[in-house]
């Protein structure tokens, strides 16, 4: 805004001395020049950077011309007019079309004073021919730097960058159209219609200088195109960043005002939005237009992204790549010469980009493993203090016990002795107990833990976790139903129940604890129901993870290794079966076990549940259960 006012305080400063500068020219002079600089406005060169781009003309062959018809108020109203019908050809922005009129009033002006002070009147000679030059030159100055100032506040980038990619092609094109400007008016001047010669020239001028553009243009983006590759090849933490830096830099790459970008995963497509205010997921209509659209015509899901005339250019990652990406730029509409560029542009992007996304999956996944790994160790060492703390407990009393026998043997009350006995044996039936639960688990992990199958009588079961539970005071069972009998590992049963009810104890302690039991012909249901705190819904999966102990003050409190829960669901997994932890109505823990009653036979894979069938003979043989692990 401030150059759109310099120019036009530039202007009304000339207005005012226009007297000492030559009257107004005649009007139909006035509206031929504004012709010409709209027509040789419409054939323009161009060069695009990040965002913004710089336009070049041949006006100044116009310019030279003007100067020696036309007054500097004169001259600066036609540059100002034809700069205004060519905006108007090309549907330019408002802003943007006042700026470039006020640039080219400014400049045209600025240009027919100087030369009005160093060339008084419009003599054709040789010092009239320097002039000429000297005010093209001081045309094309105030036009590169207006423009670039611009273009570097906008972009945030270094004036003296932009200044020095674009310096050269306005130069050329100045120094080339400007001696053509002196002699068309040399012809013109000398009648006969020899003007008519410099037109070929002109034109061949004209197309000279749009090839040179085109091919710094080209330049330009190849250069767009090694920094955002290079931009792109940054790891970043997660998808969704390298998806909004990609999106970022393929609307920079072409110069777009907005970029879509979608990305296959898991078999759904999903997208994100580059716009000037800023990166938004894309919604499934945006997604949906991107993926269908081709390079042209901007379809109306996406119509929106932009305020201005614009086109879309596509790319697809090819086969193979490792992620699959798609990119619709949209961006002011291109010459046809200059679209293919663009759009081989994009697609050698899209590649590189489609590495990026890739990078990003990758380093995301790594640092889950890693967070897994080491939530995993921690987890191993409490495990090693918390069974250290479990051996050394039951063995202490051991110890302590039969030291006591020893030093007071035959001093003893027998009934004192009686109960320091039943003391030791408890406590080394509770060190046999966990012992039996690491072993269970190594076996477990070293996939060698086998069940034995056999008839089981769902009373008889009932009656042995009776028996089971006999320590465990506030605990019940019931049989709701028995259709049949089961086949399955009673041995196992027992445990699993058993590891359920002790957890239940541990933390629940005094809620009562109902053992339910029911057989439907198809399915031993066995549920273990509490009345506890119960487990949140997020925790319910991983209470049944290694090592896991919830509620550490209770842990710590009652004692556990975090891996009876994790053992009785291995178990029901080597059955065939399913353990299931749901709420209790009311609250508290409910633990679903649910046994085929006919177990299939074992999948082949490690995951396959290790049956093995026990001879008949065996099957009614009593066997004595291992104990009750605490998690």
């Amino acid at each position: 805004m401030l150059l759109i006012a310099a120019n036009f305080v530039l202007l009304a400063v000339v207005w005012r001395l226009s007297p000492a500068f030559g009257p107004w020219p005649p009007l139909a002079l006035e509206a031929a020049f504004v012709a010409a600089f709209a027509v040789v406005g419409c054939l323009p060169m161009r060069l695009e950077f990040s965002r913004h781009q710089v336009t070049f003309t041949v006006t100044d062959a116009m310019l030279v011309a003007g100067l020696f018809y036309l007054s500097p108020v004169g001259l600066g109203a036609a540059a100002t007019a034809g700069e205004l019908v060519t905006s108007a050809v090309h549907r330019t922005q408002p802003l943007k079309s006042l700026f470039n009129a006020a640039n080219r009033a400014g400049a045209a002006t600025a240009a027919a004073a100087v030369f009005a002070t160093l060339h008084p009147g419009h003599r054709l000679d040789g010092h009239g021919a320097a002039a000429a030059l000297a005010a093209a030159a001081c045309w094309a100055t105030l036009n590169i730097l207006a423009v670039a100032a611009v273009v570097a506040s906008a972009e945030r980038r270094s004036f003296s960058v932009i200044l020095r990619r674009s310096v050269p092609t306005a130069m050329v094109t100045s120094l080339i159209a400007a001696p053509i400007g002196v002699l068309a008016t040399a012809l013109v001047r000398t009648g006969a219609g020899y003007a008519l010669l410099a037109v070929p020239v002109l034109i061949g001028l004209t197309l000279n200088n749009m090839a040179a553009a085109s091919h710094r243009d080209e330049h330009l983006r190849i250069e767009r195109l090694y920094e955002a590759t290079t931009r792109t090849g940054v790891l970043h933490p997660a998808v969704s960043a390298a998806l909004q830096a990609v999106t970022d830099e393929a609307r920079m790459l072409l110069t777009g005002t907005a970029a879509v970008c979608c990305v296959r995963e898991s078999g759904l497509w999903s997208g994100w939005v580059s716009q000037d205010r800023g990166n938004r997921p894309a919604s499934d209509l945006e997604v949906a237009a991107a993926l269908t659209t081709c390079s042209g015509a901007v379809p109306h899901a996406l119509a929106h992204l932009t305020g201005e005339v614009s086109v879309v250019v596509t790319a697809r990652t090819p086969p193979g790549a490792p992620v699959e990406l798609v990119l619709a730029v949209l961006r002011k509409p291109a010459p046809r010469r200059r679209r293919q560029g663009l759009h081989d542009t994009l697609g050698a992007f899209a590649t590189q980009a489609s590495a990026s996304v890739e990078n990003a999956r990758l380093l995301a996944d790594l640092r889950r493993a890693l967070d897994a790994e080491l939530a995993s160790n921690r987890r191993k060492d409490e495990f090693v203090a918390a069974v250290s703390h479990e051996l050394r407990t039951p063995l202490t009393v051991v110890l302590a016990t039969t030291e006591t026998l020893l030093k007071l043997d035959g001093r003893l009350p027998p009934g004192d002795r009686e109960r320091l006995l039943h003391t030791s044996l408890d406590q080394a039936h509770r060190l046999q107990r966990l012992i039996d639960d690491l072993l269970v688990v190594a076996a477990a992990e070293q996939r060698t833990l086998r069940c034995d199958l056999a008839p089981i009588d769902v009373v008889t079961l009932a009656a042995q976790l009776t028996a089971d539970l006999i320590t465990a005071p506030h605990a019940s069972v019931r049989v709701t139903a028995a259709k049949g009998p089961v086949e399955s590992d009673q041995e196992r049963i027992r445990q699993i129940v058993g590891n359920l009810v002790s957890n239940a104890e541990k933390y629940a302690p005094g809620s009562p604890i109902d053992v339910v039991v029911d057989e439907d012909g198809t399915a031993l249901t066995i549920a273990v129901v509490d009345h506890g705190p119960g487990i949140p819904p997020g925790d319910r999966e991983r209470a049944f993870d290694r090592f896991v102990q919830l509620d550490q003050g209770a842990s710590r409190r009652q004692g556990g290794t975090g891996l009876g829960l994790f053992l009785c669901r291995e178990l029901a997994t080597r059955l065939g079966a399913s353990l299931q932890l749901d709420e209790t109505p009311g609250g508290g823990c409910t633990f679903v076990l649910r046994v085929p009653s006919r177990p299939n036979a074992p999948v082949a894979g490690d995951q396959a549940p290790a049956l093995r069938r026990r001879p008949a003979a065996l099957a009614s043989r009593p066997r004595v259960l291992t104990g009750k692990a605490s998690t």
